[in-house]
């Protein structure tokens, strides 16, 4: 039996004992987190996989495990209910996007490790090349989104010239403009090209002393995990409305709204966006990055070439 049929045969079933499991260790890791009843799940689970691991304080953990395992949930309810089937099946398909996200994934977990995980001294010494601030992938994350916000920009232009449904540009410019504060986020609105000085509630309040607003919140709330598990919330919620969309536009009948919902190219991209919660967190910044530039240039070729009815 071929996989393919296997899987039509046999994928709802998988998928719905997939979520009953989800559902358990959801409740184990709750169970342990609030001190219910404790289980200990989280600290066997670490110990065999990195017995180097340090183990001091779980709880950030345990609420990453938490986070990640409401993702597998929610993201195999979303399988089951537009990618089980055969047509659903035949929508997915493992690209050069795709493969382009894993190898920036493999890249990433090789080049700027957890040192007790692993540690390849001839690829970590890349590390400060990379991804130290202002290093290449974070001026290209920069980039990604400048050219991102042009291109939704310039399709939103088209798009008016068009006369097509005004939510199709508002969405296009609202696209554009989420691109355009993303990419002066990362450069602290031009502080880290010119070096112009912080303005003076930024210093007070911004952990990077630094004219930006996504450095605030340590300071804000008082702990050093909130900006982390901010980007990891964000990218959780980002990466399950890439696959809603991704099952749901298919059944949209309005060829105009088409370049906006055709997302199925960015299945696996959705998932290394999820999983790179696991590493630290520039990972993420760059697959958002990497979505957008791509994304915007398919809807800008989609509605340069569209001719309304």
């Amino acid at each position: 039996m071929k996989f393919a049929d296997f899987w039509l045969k046999f994928a709802g079933k998988i998928l719905r004992g997939a979520a009953g499991l989800s559902v358990v260790f959801i409740i184990l890791v709750l169970g342990d987190l609030t001190g219910t009843f404790e289980n200990g799940l989280l600290l066997w689970f670490i110990e065999t996989v990195s017995p180097d691991f340090p183990v001091n304080d779980l709880t950030s953990y345990h609420y990453q495990a938490l986070i990640l395992a409401v993702w597998g949930l929610l993201f195999l309810i979303i399988n089951l209910k537009y990618f089980s089937g055969a047509e659903g099946i035949q929508s997915i398909r493992f690209n050069k996007l795709s493969w382009l996200a894993v190898i920036m994934f493999i890249l990433f977990y090789f080049i700027s490790p957890r040192p007790y995980v692993i540690n390849i001294e001839w690829l970590t010494q890349f590390e400060t090349l990379f991804y130290k601030e202002d290093g290449i992938f974070e001026v290209l994350t920069a980039v990604f989104l400048f050219l991102a916000a042009l291109a939704f920009f310039a399709s939103a232009i088209i798009s008016i010239q068009n006369k097509l449904d005004w939510k199709i540009p508002f969405l296009q410019s609202s696209l554009g403009l989420f691109c355009l504060f993303f990419c002066m986020e990362e450069i602290s609105w031009g502080q880290r090209i010119i070096d112009y000085g912080s303005v003076e509630w930024a210093a007070k309040v911004n952990s990077q002393n630094e004219t930006n607003v996504h450095n605030i919140c340590n300071k804000v709330f008082h702990t050093k995990y909130c900006l982390q598990f901010m980007q990891i919330i964000f990218n959780i919620c980002f990466s399950l409305a890439l696959l809603f969309f991704a099952g749901w536009g298919r059944h949209i009948q309005r060829p105009s709204f088409e370049g906006l919902l055709n997302l199925q190219k960015y299945y696996f991209l959705a998932i290394a966006m999820a999983l790179g919660t696991l590493l630290p967190n520039e990972l993420n910044e760059e697959l958002l990055a990497l979505f957008f530039l791509v994304y915007s240039f398919d809807v800008l070729k989609f509605y340069r070439n569209y001719q309304p009815h």
